[in-house]
């Protein structure tokens, strides 16, 4: 009789790959609540590309270590493909917002800059927006690194003996 142990049947292995994912998002929350809270320079979309990078890498390492990799890379792939809309969105958004003068990470800011950009002359304004670029975002890189990354890294732990995740294990029943 020939069985299989599924991934999340051995719970000692997953612990380790699914606590330590969870504990750098949790490490990347506060860091990105306390970095929100004290630098007021930084462009909006720059924080975008390194949020929407973190989450799904971590959740794609979560799901690399539940489920057998001809499930979890289409998997890993939609959750990248839904991160990646929204950081071009927030791109856009963030974008359109600098043109207009308003830039930095909280609201407020934001508008009080937006008003004072609107107080300057045209001359100035226009000198503004031939400086703003737009932030530099290269699709044919971040997928690949969320979808390929997170498999190499529990083939690694597997090859570490931490678990044996990705391959059937058969035994034979005496």
């Amino acid at each position: 009789m020939k069985y299989t142990i599924l991934p999340w049947m051995d719970g000692v292995c997953a612990g380790y790959i699914i606590f330590g994912a969870m504990a750098l998002l949790i490490c990347y929350s506060i860091f990105e609540f306390f970095f929100k809270r004290h630098n007021l320079s930084m462009r909006r979309g720059t924080l975008a590309i390194i949020g929407n990078t973190v989450w799904p890498f971590c959740l794609n390492i979560c799901i690399y270590a539940l489920i057998y990799w001809y499930w979890a890379i289409p998997a890993s792939l939609a959750l990248s493909l839904i991160f990646w809309v929204i950081i071009r969105g927030e791109l856009k958004t963030a974008h359109e917002e600098e043109l207009e003068g308003c830039w930095g990470l909280f609201p407020a800011i934001r508008k009080i800059r937006g008003e004072a950009f609107a107080d300057l002359s045209i001359e100035e304004q226009l000198a503004y927006k031939a400086h703003v670029k737009p932030q530099k975002f290269y699709w044919w890189i971040y997928i690949p690194v969320l979808v390929i990354l997170p498999f190499c890294m529990i083939l690694l732990l597997e090859r570490l003996g931490i678990g044996d995740y990705l391959f059937f294990v058969v035994q034979l029943a005496e």
